[in-house]
This record gives structure tokens, C-alpha cells and sequence, in this order.
């Protein structure tokens, strides 16, 4: 008689006589079982049955315990197959099991051997196989209950840092997937389930499936970091503010997470910027990939090419500051010397040396500049540029005039609320770089601001249908300021389509994407009076003048930030309601009438 197999290797999962395999939509906790189907002995193509993910832990099946021991299981399987008693045997009838496991082990050996040993125990429930994602095969190795089960006794030995870092990964690889800027650990002391959300295309978002165990969430952040490298502690510390650097592998990308820590009021925050550590391509093109306007990437490149001064990469957190440096670095020819000095290192520019710099975040050794060896040594080094990864206190402020005041081209990123402003900002009480410095001729060569928006989707909305969701009196307020023609308008879709809509992420439909909004400006010889005498309103009523476009024109010559995106509002590429996240129209309007208030009254 031949041998039935649990598993066909070439098809999907075959469930033997009385038993199935769950489908769930991944959206509740009411698990529907598909039918079950026999083998056909001798048939060629065995029929197949559709599998689908439990994302969650509130998912989970009802069960008794997990079976790990009693088929004595090793450690570094447990994350991966997780069989458990569905139901007690009683009067003399044996129990039954189920297992649980990751789509990926449904055709291995090892998941045969396990049916097998747990079918010499234990019946096979109905259904009694079912796929989890990774991060819930996680907690069940740590100790999670099913819902017949509410005491919360933890598995002994089930604790394996493996099953850890593949939470992490998990996470990794949904962020690599969805394209997220940024993954954010929250732990909450007051709740046994903690949240790790995800920044993508400028919203914030919550994966139901990436809501897990605290203790757990805290244990994979100590686990993580200590994979990473130049960190301000040698321990993770839920405590104290921590920062590093942390590589890995997902889907076979490299990547680097940019870790920065602090204890919240309520528990953990540890937000990790996510970047490609390798480019794909030896150029960036600052036009297609990172959606400067042509007149933009000709600024840049001039302004980086000329000998002598800085240029400065002005945002907000997340406005991409970092992948435009990164963006300039290789955009640089081959036959520079290159250097880049950070805290720490995030990306790697090829054809660069990057040196980073590792400092206390809580103040000790104050007095020392961790940037000394640097000031000292680069000149020596015979560098044509040279990169500073952040202007955010008086020692890195210190090194940015120490490379520009000699004469090198340099390049730093700064966080300030306009091009204009940076110059205040340079010059405050906290980086303290000399107002007669940033007015010295060649300095700063150029200041750049920039700021990422959602992409409207092709859905959107256009037309008339567009034109009546937004109303009358912001159509003509928009007419009235801009002077372009509204027709192009586009709003973005909340019920999406196939092309935007992701699963369980509504927050996003309609979305797909963000577009670079920037403003720029050279400082030219009044400019310079202006900066030097902290006549702040001044040089900016000078940057307006310099304007010679209208704003449906792809030229940012004398506008500002605001002003740029109206004009991928007139294109049809972002919502004017998501555009007014810069600056409302109405606030906009304001401003302009205290402008024209101030030159009648001849203040400017």
C-alpha cells in the first residue's frame, strides 16, 4: 500500500482525511475553515487549496498549550513551526492538534516529521494546519496563549533571540515593501500590547498585524541592538536616549536603520530611519529620482561643482535631507576626493571615505569636541569635498565653518523651518557660527529647503467632479493667488484603487508616493548685507522680488516652499489640501497682505 504524504512538494499544502487548512481574511478573529479536500491517489495534479496568513495574535485558533517539548522541538524551530493541543483527550480518547506555521514551511521535511511524531500522540483537529505571519510565530515561541487559555504562563526556554530577530525582520520587510521612511517601536507600560507603526508617504500608520506583546517588543529592541554599530551605549536601555546604527539583510537588499531611542512619559519610543546601503545606480538623477525641477538639478550641480563654499540642506525631520546629501555625494565625478564625517554613518556613497563620529546623547564629556580629530586631520587628507551629516550643535556647526571657511566645497544638512530662516538658525545661540562669517562672500553658496508631499494617485479626482468636492470659494481662492488655470486640480481618492489601495492600510489609499517640493536661494551681495545685519524680513521681501515666473512655470527663482508646491498642485500631482500642510491658503493670503502693508508703509 503506498505511503500517503502530508505534504505534496511541488503543489501547496494537502491536509490528510478529516482535516483542512484555515483560510483568514486577517481582519477579525472569526476563523473560517475551507473544506476539506482528499487526496486522489494516482491523480497527476493533486488539487490545491488556498492559504492565507494569520497576522495577527487575536487571530490565533483556541488552544489548549503549545506541544513544543513533548516532541522535543529545538529552539531555533520554534519560531518557524509551532504545533498545539487544540483539545484534551477525554475518557481514554486522545487529543487533538493543530499546527501552526510559516507559509514558507509548508513543503519541508521538518514539517513532516512534526505531523508525524504529533500524530502518534494526538488526532488531527479540523481544520488543523494554519499560516502565520512572522512576527505571531514570535509570540507563540515566547509564551503567547490561545484564547481558551487567559493565564499568561510563558513557555520555559522558549525565549530565543533568533525568533526576536525575526520579528524584527518581519518588520523590516514590511517597511521595505511598503516603502516606509521610518519604523517606530512604541512600548506602553500601562498595556500588555504595544504598537510598532510605520511612516509612509508622510502618514503614520498602524498594522493591526504589527501590534504585539510589550515584553516582547522590549526584548527584540535589546536583542537589535546589539547588531548595531557606533552606538552611544554598549547595553540597551529602555531609560536612557540611545543612538546607533543597525545593518541587515531583507529580501536580499542591504539596508542600515538609523536607531534613536528616548523614554517616553508612558513607556519606550525607538524610531529608526530606514535607508538602502547600497545605490542602485552609480548617479541619482535629482530630476526622475528625487524630483527636483530641471532648473533645481542645474542650481545644485553648479553651486556643488564650484570651488570653494558650502551648500546647505535645509527640512524638518523627514523631508529626505539625508538622500539628497547622499544623492549629491554620488552625483560628484570619480576623480574627487571625497569625505563624509557623521553621527553616525547611515549611507554608504560609493567612492566616498565616511568617518563616524560616536558621542554621549546624555551630556557627559561635554567639554570635549568629538569632532577634534576631524578639524585636525582633513586638511592633511588632500579632500575636494566634504560632507557633514548634521549641523546640530556648536562642535558639528564648528567642523561645517572649519571645512567652508578654508576654502573646500562642503556640504551639511540643517534642520530649519525655510531656506531663508537657516541663516538665523546657523547664527543662534546653540551653533554659534558669526553672522560676519555666513556674510563672507563664498561661504554658503547655496541654500536649499525642501519638503516631501503625498502623491496624488491617477484615481483622484479631476474635472468638475474635483472641482465641486473642493467648492466655489477655494477655486477662486487659489485662482485669485496663483493665477494658473485650476482645471489640471486632482484630489486624492479615500476609497483608492488597485494601484494605490494597500491591505489593511486605508490610512494610505488614494496615495501613491511623494514628490520633492524645494526652495531655494544663492545669496547674492544685498543678501549677504541682510544676513549680516539679522534683517530676517528684509531678505526675505529680496528673495520675492528676484521671482520672474509664474507658479505654474517649473522654476523656483524667489519662491518659496509653499509657492513650489502650488505648482504640482496646478500639475495634478498633489492635492491642495494636501499641500496646505506647508501653509494654508488662508495663512498664505495673510501673509501676503502684511507684506504689501509693510512696502506701502515703507518698512521695505
Amino acid at each position: 500500500m503506498p505511503v500517503m504524504r502530508f505534504f505534496n512538494k511541488s503543489k501547496s499544502l494537502m491536509p490528510v482525511s478529516g482535516g483542512g487548512i484555515t483560510v483568514l481574511s486577517g481582519t477579525g478573529s472569526v476563523v473560517q475553515p475551507s473544506v476539506a479536500v482528499e487526496p486522489v491517489l494516482g491523480a497527476a495534479e493533486p488539487q490545491a487549496i488556498p492559504t492565507a496568513e494569520i497576522r495577527t495574535t487575536d487571530d490565533l485558533p483556541s488552544f489548549v498549550r503549545v506541544i513544543y517539548d513533548e516532541l522535543g522541538m529545538a529552539q531555533s524551530l520554534r519560531h518557524q513551526l509551532c504545533p498545539v493541543l487544540v483539545e484534551e483527550g477525554v475518557g481514554g480518547a486522545r487529543g487533538k492538534f493543530a499546527l501552526i506555521l510559516l507559509a514558507e514551511m509548508q513543503h519541508s521535511d521538518v514539517t513532516e516529521e512534526i505531523l508525524r511524531q504529533s500524530r502518534l500522540h494526538y488526532e488531527p483537529a479540523t481544520p488543523f494546519v494554519y499560516t502565520a505571519a512572522p512576527q505571531v510565530m514570535t509570540a507563540l515561541s515566547r509564551g503567547v496563549e490561545g484564547r481558551a487559555r487567559r493565564a499568561a504562563t510563558a513557555v520555559p526556554g522558549a525565549r530565543n533571540a533568533n525568533a526576536l530577530w525575526q520579528t524584527f525582520l518581519a518588520a523590516a520587510q514590511f517597511a521595505l515593501r511598503e516603502q516606509a521612511s521610518d519604523i517606530h517601536f512604541e512600548a506602553k507600560d500601562n498595556s500588555d500590547l504595544s504598537q510598532i507603526r510605520f511612516a509612509i508617504d508622510g502618514h503614520l500608520v498602524s498594522p493591526p498585524e504589527f501590534q504585539i506583546r510589550t515584553g516582547d517588543l522590549l526584548d527584540m529592541l535589546g536583542h537589535v541592538w546589539q547588531k548595531g554599530k557606533g552606538g552611544s551605549q554598549g547595553m540597551f536601555s529602555r531609560i536612557l536616549p540611545q543612538q546607533t546604527s543597525v545593518r541587515a539583510e531583507v529580501d536580499s537588499v542591504p539596508l542600515v536603520f538609523r536607531w534613536a531611542s528616548m523614554q517616553s512619559a508612558d513607556g519606550h519610543v525607538t524610531v529608526m530611519r530606514v535607508n538602502r546601503e547600497k545605490a542602485t545606480t552609480n548617479e541619482v538623477d535629482f530630476v526622475k529620482d528625487l524630483g527636483f525641477f530641471q532648473q533645481q538639478a542645474d542650481v545644485i550641480d553648479r553651486c556643488t561643482m564650484q570651488m570653494g563654499g558650502g551648500v546647505v540642506l535645509v527640512g524638518t525631520v523627514g523631508s529626505g535631507k539625508t538622500t539628497t546629501a547622499h544623492a549629491v555625494m554620488q552625483r560628484l565625478p570619480a576623480w574627487m576626493n571625497k569625505m563624509s564625517i557623521e553621527d553616525p554613518v547611515e549611507l554608504m556613497a560609493r567612492g566616498t571615505h565616511h568617518f563616524s563620529v560616536s558621542r554621549q546623547l546624555d551630556g557627559a564629556n561635554r567639554e570635549d569636541d568629538p569632532f577634534i580629530v576631524a578639524k585636525r586631520q582633513l586638511k592633511r587628507m588632500n579632500p575636494h569635498f566634504v560632507m557633514i551629516g548634521e549641523v546640530r550643535d556648536f562642535e558639528s556647526a564648528g567642523l561645517f565653518r572649519d571645512v567652508a571657511g578654508a576654502g573646500l566645497r562642503a556640504l551639511t544638512t540643517v534642520h530649519a523651518p525655510s531656506a531663508v530662516a537657516a541663516t538665523d538658525r546657523l547664527a543662534d545661540s546653540e551653533l554659534r557660527i558669526p553672522r560676519s562669517v555666513l556674510a563672507t562672500p563664498g561661504f554658503v553658496n547655496l541654500y536649499v529647503y525642501q519638503a516631501l508631499l503625498p502623491k496624488t494617485c491617477d484615481c483622484g479626482h479631476h474635472g468638475d467632479e474635483a472641482k465641486h468636492i473642493l467648492g466655489a470659494a477655494k477655486l477662486h481662492q487659489i485662482e485669485k493667488l496663483f493665477r494658473f488655470d485650476v482645471d489640471g486640480i486632482r484630489l486624492r481618492r479615500l476609497e483608492g484603487c488597485d494601484k494605490c489601495r494597500r491591505a489593511n492600510l486605508p490610512d494610505l489609499n488614494g496615495i501613491r508616493g511623494r514628490v520633492m517640493a524645494a526652495e531655494m536661494f544663492e545669496p547674492d551681495e544685498l543678501d549677504l548685507m541682510f544676513i549680516r545685519d539679522a534683517r530676517a524680513i528684509e531678505l526675505q521681501a529680496h528673495q520675492r522680488e528676484k521671482r520672474e515666473t509664474g507658479f505654474d512655470v517649473p522654476d523656483c527663482t524667489g519662491k518659496s516652499v509653499f509657492e513650489v508646491a502650488m505648482y504640482h498642485v496646478y500639475a495634478g500631482t498633489v492635492d491642495p489640501r494636501e499641500a496646505e500642510r506647508i501653509l494654508s491658503l488662508d495663512g498664505y493670503e495673510q501673509r501676503l497682505k502684511r507684506m504689501l502693508n509693510r512696502v506701502q508703509g515703507g518698512v521695505a
